[in-house]
């Protein structure tokens, strides 16, 4: 699954559901801000990536 090789190990379980929720992408005026702000977070191409096991079962990429 090409979205799995894009999020690694920050994807979701899908627990057997054919449809969910993988990611959700939010703009940010402060990328800065997000980092210090959400430990869990990690450089992710041209922004943060918050993995789905740290951010309620989707991951979250944050861009400015």
């Amino acid at each position: 699954m090409a979205l799995t090789a894009r999020l690694g190990s920050a994807m979701p379980d899908p627990a057997g559901r054919s449809q969910f929720m993988a990611a959700l992408t939010l703009r940010t005026t402060s990328l800065d801000q997000v980092w210090a702000e959400v430990p869990e977070a990690v450089r992710f191409e041209r922004g943060l990536l918050v993995p789905a096991n740290a951010a309620g079962g989707a991951a979250l990429i944050f861009r400015e």
